[in-house]
């Protein structure tokens, strides 16, 4: 091994430390291996140090990610190594969908299918499926988004592909709750999910369940959830997320009788450049609200509210939404008066997504123990089951502090 060699490698590993310390100087180190490795025509060296590049870059700097990634995939290819391509180009489309590039992300999962299938990796079909539901479902391509939907999950069950199954899941949920208004098999879908996730709730399960909450007019819990899926967009920069968690603030607006500010919201994400609006003629909820805003506004304050919602900035709007909703009081019983001192202690431990078995053994008491304080909770809380409970905790917000 030559010099040069010597200290690419040198760099090369001097990042991999660098990473797992979290230091910003590795990304200095490994670009100066990639630096070397090109030099030396050293492709596979190359590509392990791009593959930890745009791993760093992935959220941290999307647009640098994004050309890095694509030579990642060119690489790859040239190479060989149609898993690495294929993976990367679904991590692409991943990336570009928040950020409103439909067209180019739907490309790079066709792309990216097309090598899964070509080295028979089931699971890795499954995947790309599933996220190409998600594309198809926002531009409103209903049937084709149930047909690949149904599809990613019987693979991804069959590889056991988890990550996979939750995808079609909450996919599933979404079209249970937006396209068939079929909200009961909607609920199930996402407490599937949530025991899969291991009792966490992610922004994409706050989003339904705000929809769910629409339907059967608890706009209380409607605005509890729509803030935690539009805060979360908001905090990651995410326009096309944000818009299309947006029209929850139409329908609660609505029932709070402000229906310029309803029409206003809808105005927005109707003409936003970011906004994949085709899957809100399918919303049969938010057709509905629309034609009772028109009624009560009549046509002309109606197209007034609507052309102030389309030429208002969307971060601002969000921004004074979430403060209008965080700054609402959280209605909820005294914890003292709804639970004993080791119910609580229960809470935080189921909250924590631990099984029954674990709970006794943290509490050091039988699991006959464990599920009869688990039975009185759930009655005390109105829920059924473990991921009625986990939701019901959360928007609560009961977390035992031991005082």
């Amino acid at each position: 091994m030559g010099y040069s060699e010597v200290i690419a490698y040198c760099h090369l590993e001097l990042g991999r430390i660098l990473l797992d310390q979290n230091d910003p100087d590795a990304l200095v180190r490994l670009e100066q291996a990639r630096d070397d490795f090109r030099a030396l025509n050293d492709d596979h060296s190359l590509l392990t140090t791009s593959i930890l590049l745009v791993a760093s870059y992935r959220t941290s700097q999307p647009e640098k990610y994004i050309q890095l990634a694509q030579e990642n995939v060119d690489l790859s290819l040239s190479m060989g190594d149609y898993n690495e391509a294929a993976w990367e180009l679904f991590r692409l489309a991943q990336v570009l969908f928040p950020m409103g590039q439909l067209d180019r992300g739907e490309s790079y999962l066709r792309k990216s299918l097309r090598l899964f299938e070509e080295i028979r990796y089931d699971g890795g079909c499954g995947f790309a499926k599933g996220c190409l539901g998600y594309y198809r479902f926002f531009q409103g391509d209903i049937d084709e988004a149930r047909t690949l939907t149904e599809e990613s999950y019987r693979q991804c069950v069959e590889t056991n592909c988890t990550a996979g199954v939750r995808q079609a899941t909450h996919c599933s949920s979404l079209l249970a709750s937006i396209v068939d208004e079929d909200y009961a098999r909607s609920r199930q879908f996402c407490n599937e999910n949530i025991g899969l996730q291991k009792g966490v709730l992610l922004p994409g399960d706050h989003f339904v369940f705000a929809i769910l909450a629409c339907a059967s007019k608890d706009f209380s819990q409607a605005r509890f959830h729509a803030a935690k899926a539009l805060g979360d967009a908001s905090t990651q920069g995410h326009p096309t997320l944000q818009l299309i968690y947006l029209p929850l603030a139409a329908l609660i607006y609505a029932h709070e009788g402000q229906f310029e500010c309803a029409a206003e919201i809808l105005g927005l994400v109707f003409t936003h450049p970011a906004s994949p609006n085709g899957w809100l003629q399918s919303w049969g909820l938010l057709n509905r609200t629309h034609s009772h805003l028109q009624t009560k506004l009549g046509e002309a304050r109606f197209a007034t509210a609507w052309e102030r919602g389309a030429e208002a900035d969307l971060e601002e709007v969000v921004s004074l939404l979430l403060h209008e909703w965080q700054s609402l009081p959280v209605a909820k019983q005294p914890l003292i008066n709804l639970l004993t001192e080791r119910e609580c202690e229960v809470i935080s431990l189921i909250a924590a997504g631990l099984s029954n078995k674990q709970i006794a053994d943290q509490l050091v008491v039988s699991i006959g123990t464990a599920k009869t304080h688990i039975h009185n909770i759930y009655g005390k809380l109105g829920v059924e089951n473990r991921p009625q409970a986990i939701i019901r905790i959360q928007e609560l917000k009961l977390v035992y502090t031991g005082k």
